[in-house]
């Protein structure tokens, strides 16, 4: 796979193509990279989006759209880029535990954005990065195993997973640029709110920072690092 199989989209079509993956089930593990056309406040499974915030975002021309994955919402747009990595349930990665898969994941992206002088370090626990009852929804405020840090500090890789009973999905967000963060705030609770917006500015890192112009090439290094990672000779009987 190469950056010439990336998909330029909008968010809801990236998850509507996932399900066409899953829903027949998956043979042998694949790679679907996706970079974003538009602005989508992205939902964890978990998560269920108010009339308000539907409403807003409406206005804002900001879709809604909820995912396959945990975890909590994200600004998804052309700041911003995902790698999805889908595993038959008898692969060796699938059949580890949540945190180990992940792991591997961040570990595989770690390597893939050094290459391009994006320095970071692996997560081991879920911790907040910007502890405010009212950012606890987002999902760049806090970090789990395998996610990336800049700093120890700054997110810049973020990571999700989906199970099911035969396949395994673990989703890779990297921030490329700066999102718009006082947006995703504002539409959230619908008021300004710059202290929020300049904790969620303080706790976050993008690619453009250390490595400008690069937006192409860090996503065809995550590919490149994901597939020569996997263990695909050694998938279970």
């Amino acid at each position: 796979m190469t950056a010439d199989t990336v998909t330029y989209g909008a968010a809801r079509a990236e998850q509507e193509r996932l399900c066409s993956l899953l829903d027949p089930g998956i043979g042998e593990p694949q790679l679907l990279a996706w970079r974003y056309s538009e602005p989508a406040i992205v939902l964890g499974r978990s998560q269920r989006a108010t009339s308000g915030l539907l409403q807003r975002a409406s206005e804002a021309g900001v879709e809604v759209v909820a995912r396959t994955g945990g975890g909590g919402a994200v600004l998804a747009g052309p700041w911003m880029a995902s790698v999805s990595l889908l595993l038959p349930g008898t692969h060796d990665w699938a059949r580890a535990s949540l945190p180990a898969s992940y792991r591997m994941v961040g570990e595989a992206c770690r390597r893939a954005l050094l290459d391009l002088s994006v320095v970071t370090s692996l997560a081991n626990g879920r911790r907040a990065l910007a502890p405010h009852p009212d950012l606890e929804w987002a999902c760049f405020a806090e970090v789990s195993h395998g996610e990336l840090l800049v700093n120890g500090k700054r997110k810049i890789v973020g990571l999700c997973q989906t199970r099911r009973r035969d396949v395994v999905v673990v989703s890779i967000g990297v921030l490329l640029t700066r999102p718009d963060w006082s947006t995703l705030v504002r539409l959230w609770h619908g008021q300004d709110e710059p202290e929020l917006a300049q904790r969620l500015e303080e706790c976050t890192a993008c690619c453009d920072e250390f490595s400008p112009g690069s937006t192409g090439a860090i996503i065809e290094s995550l590919v490149g690092a994901v597939q020569a990672a996997l263990p695909s000779a050694r998938l279970a009987a």
